[in-house]
């Protein structure tokens, strides 16, 4: 009988802790719950504007950043032409292609493969004169050459790109800028995919065209970090500013 009794006293005990908890349950998740979510809401609402306006202050740093850079490159930047009739016609549709001044005097970086094997091109500098540029290097190993621009006593010194003096980093951020032969300017952004050992061919995430083909290839700073190539397959390469200045060097100690 006895042990009845307490079975019967444990029976109620737990129905009542069942039925306690049951209640206890529902009023939390009623509001307790809500009250947590309905803070959690509050704060993200709160802290919605601020949010916002690190996203808008960071996309106007940036935006900043590329207009200030191209600004900085463009006057070194060259549109190059095979004929008179070209610079006549300035036709975007023939375009060659572009370089970039890499000395105050004139000389030009490009591709090689542009100038169709011609010993002298038709440049366009940044104060839209026409000079004559004679070539007097070209690279056995990448798409390089060097075009020098036919001096006399009215030519003016150029503005020369800055090189950098980090090396490319891989998720870097960089433009490439160019001038068509219609005199109009042209940029490509985006971030290195591959760097590869140091005068390995760099890798862009992003394809050019030919009014950008052979530009420079710019950081955030104005900084020059190689010349592009656009090989037609979807991938755009990049000699490094390490290979290019190393090519100057050479080129400067035959002089």
């Amino acid at each position: 009988m006895k042990e009845f009794s307490w079975m019967k006293i444990v029976g109620i005990c737990v129905t009542v802790s069942i039925i306690v908890g049951m209640i206890g349950g529902a009023l939390t998740n009623e509001y307790f719950v809500s009250y947590i979510f309905s803070r959690f809401n509050q704060n993200q609402e709160e802290n919605a504007p601020i949010v916002k306006k690190v996203i808008e202050e960071r996309t106007f740093v940036e935006e900043s950043l590329v207009k200030d850079a191209f600004d900085k490159i463009i006057p070194s930047v060259v549109a190059l032409y095979s004929t008179e009739t070209e610079i006549e016609k300035a036709d975007r549709e023939n375009t060659k292609g572009t370089g970039f001044f890499i000395t105050t005097d004139g000389l030009i970086a490009t591709c090689k493969s542009i100038t169709s094997n011609q010993k002298m091109l038709y440049v366009q500098a940044n104060d839209e004169q026409i000079y004559k540029a004679d070539i007097v290097y070209t690279d056995p190993l990448y798409d390089l050459a060097f075009f020098k621009v036919e001096r006399n006593d009215k030519t003016p010194f150029f503005k020369a790109v800055d090189f950098a003096q980090n090396i490319i980093a891989i998720s870097q951020k960089v433009l490439v800028v160019g001038i068509d032969t219609a005199f109009n300017q042209h940029v490509k952004s985006g971030i290195v995919s591959f760097t590869g050992s140091e005068n390995d061919l760099k890798e862009l995430d992003f394809q050019i065209n030919q009014y950008v083909n052979c530009g420079p290839v710019v950081n955030l700073g104005g900084e020059v970090h190689g010349l592009a190539l656009n090989n037609k397959t979807g991938i755009t390469y990049v000699i490094p500013v390490e290979y290019l200045n190393q090519k100057f060097l050479e080129f400067e100690e035959k002089l």
